[in-house]
Order: structure tokens, then C-alpha cells, then sequence
């Protein structure tokens, strides 16, 4: 929320919860429209299976979402389509959206 606040960025920020209680931790929508949807995570290598479900919830409402997991990962990588970023790469990409 900082970094929307001081780069005056104008992102919308919420988050993405079903129903059955399967989510997304945070819903960034730019003021061009496009929507990442971003989990964050504690472990190095997060498992897929720790976000693949909200992802796919969120695919069904946001088709054209970007998905995004931000962890204290060394390197970026695409893991079934899924950007991985370590926190800096994330903030990086936030810059250039």
C-alpha cells in the first residue's frame, strides 16, 4: 500500500476469495486495466499446490489475469505459467506496469 502511496501508482488493491473460502492473497488492478493476481508466500520454493487452486478460481472472473507468487526466492523462474519473483523482481515489476 506504501508503494502505491508514494510512487502514486493508482493501483486498486483488494483481495480474491471464493465461497468455499479458496483465495487469492492480494488483487492488483492497474489504471490501464490489467490484473495481477499476486500470492505471497514464506517458503524459498513454494509448492504449486500452495497456489494453484486460488489461481484457478481467479482465472475463472479474470481470464487475462497475470499470476504472480512473491517469495524470498534467489531467482525468478515460470513455474505452469506462474511468474515466481523474489520480492525485489515484484517490486521491479510493479514498477514497469
Amino acid at each position: 500500500m506504501r508503494f502505491n502511496s508514494y510512487r502514486r501508482r493508482d493501483f486498486v488493491l483488494s483481495y480474491f476469495r471464493t465461497a468455499r473460502g479458496v483465495e487469492v492473497d492480494l488483487i492488483i488492478e492497474t489504471p490501464k486495466g490489467e490484473v495481477i493476481g499476486v500470492e505471497i508466500k514464506s517458503r524459498v520454493i513454494p509448492e504449486p499446490k500452495d497456489y494453484e487452486s486460488g489461481f484457478a478460481a481467479l482465472r475463472v472472473v479474470q481470464p487475462k489475469a497475470k499470476m504472480v507468487v512473491v517469495c524470498p526466492a534467489n531467482a525468478a523462474r515460470i513455474v505452469n505459467n506462474v511468474q515466481v519473483l523474489p520480492h525485489q523482481e515484484f517490486f521491479k515489476l510493479l514498477e514497469s506496469v
